[in-house]
């Protein structure tokens, strides 16, 4: 991470190629709106092998002059991101740099963060694709499972911004990525965490319960009453609108995805979904 701590430090307030027009104050660059957020968004996309990440990302970086947030991703125990490459290529959609570790051991969120690196690295590189196209000021975590967990590990870096994790698995796994219950308390960004109802793994009580009430930040329980443990395989099935409203909330300023979790708060009013939040902080 000390990579990423420069890269931070070098680049705050920097959100666009230094040697593109810079939009007036008046009408700054955006990334495009959406009608929906579970449909694909306006990006082409590709996939990069870089070292031991796959990273979706749009075809083309820097379109109108907008570098692009990072959304970091665990996979679940067993599992690799192929199993989830429909949903990170869904992200990647709608302008996000998705970089996933080839690891099925995400619990200590330390591979994760080895990919931030990796892209970190790039970002600086004159010539390269990502070149000064990477919004290092934005970075979010995701995961599944115990890739849930690393994610949570993640959200307590510095210079994290939110993280979402799906049904986090917080118990010890044998074998699996060590989780640091320690997290929980040391949030850097708001926290939306995801469970399913009928999840029989990773059960909202023993494994959400505890983020949710040792969370330091403002927190937004949702829980999606029919889902199992393996709704997030493949395109995350029901959980994929409103995990990329929430990252178009937080890394994009979007305020219509804002307005699914606050406000009016759309996902209030769906039966299939219950909402909580501690409003800590917000």
């Amino acid at each position: 991470m000390v990579l990423f701590r420069l890269a931070l430090i070098a680049l705050v307030g920097c959100s666009a190629n230094s040697e593109n027009p810079t939009p007036s104050p008046s009408e700054p660059a955006q990334f495009p709106s959406v009608e929906a957020f579970d449909v694909e968004g306006p990006y082409d996309t590709v996939i990069d092998d870089i070292n031991d990440c796959t990273v979706h990302r749009p075809a083309e970086l820097g379109t109108a002059g907008l570098a692009h947030p990072i959304v970091l991703w665990g996979n679940g125990t067993t599992a690799t991101p192929a199993v989830y490459a429909e949903l990170l290529a869904h992200l990647a959609s709608h302008g996000f740099v998705v970089a996933a570790a080839n690891t099925s051991n995400a619990g200590s969120g330390a591979e994760m963060l080895d990919c931030l690196d990796e892209l970190t690295v790039r970002q600086g590189e004159t010539g390269d694709a990502y070149f000064e196209w990477l919004d290092l000021t934005s970075v979010g975590a995701s995961g599944h499972s115990q890739g849930g967990a690393g994610a949570l590990m993640v959200g307590a870096e510095p210079g994290v911004r939110t993280s979402a994790p799906l049904q986090p698995y917080i118990d010890p796994i044998p074998f699996g990525g060590r989780f640091e219950r320690e997290a929980l308390a040391n949030q850097t960004g708001p926290l939306a965490l995801f469970s399913g109802g009928s999840d029989q793994i990773a059960s909202p009580d023993e494994q959400q319960q505890p983020v949710f009430d040792e969370a330091n930040i403002y927190t937004v329980w949702a829980t999606l009453l029919s889902a199992s443990h393996f709704e997030p395989i493949g395109d995350a099935g029901r959980y994929r609108g409103p995990l990329t409203a929430w990252f178009r909330s937080e890394l994009m300023d979007d305020v219509d995805a804002r307005a699914r979790f606050e406000g009016a708060c759309a996902l209030c009013d769906d039966a299939d979904w219950t909402l909580e939040t501690n409003d800590v902080g917000r």
